[in-house]
């Protein structure tokens, strides 16, 4: 997989996505991802359907997370939207095992001269530092 044009950082982490249950949680991954204080490269491996792909595309683009809240009894939601951007680029994939993740990963990595890589889960909230 060709990321030249992608590259906008030394450093290509890659998250899977075979649903998009529990959107929320991955709403909180995308927005601490577009938080980082280091530039990134994200590497989507999916295994979507057209329909789901285009809601995780709105996803990725607008990063954002739901906050609540009680305020004199009652419950009150903020929506933060994300002021980070996300640079990725998606894969798809028939192959849903950690070994598989890694090796593209790993490849992608080494085809594009990335110096780190590292690997998420859809679930992870990651530090503003984390990288």
């Amino acid at each position: 997989m060709n990321l030249k044009d992608l590259k906008n950082s030394n450093i290509l982490t890659s998250i899977f996505i075979d649903n998009l249950e529990h959107s929320e949680m991955l709403q909180e991954t995308l927005f601490s991802i577009s938080k980082q204080t280091l530039a990134i490269d994200l590497l989507v491996i999916h295994a979507l359907n057209d329909n789901d792909l285009e809601i995780l595309k709105s996803m990725l683009n607008s990063p954002k997370i739901v906050v609540r809240k009680t305020v004199d009894n009652e419950l009150k939601e903020e929506i933060i939207e994300s002021d980070g951007k996300i640079n990725y680029a998606l894969l798809k994939t028939e192959k849903t095992n950690f070994s598989s993740l890694f090796n593209q990963t790993f490849n992608a990595a080494l085809n594009n001269d990335y110096e780190l890589f590292s690997i998420i889960e859809k679930f992870d909230i990651v530090g503003l530092k984390w990288y």
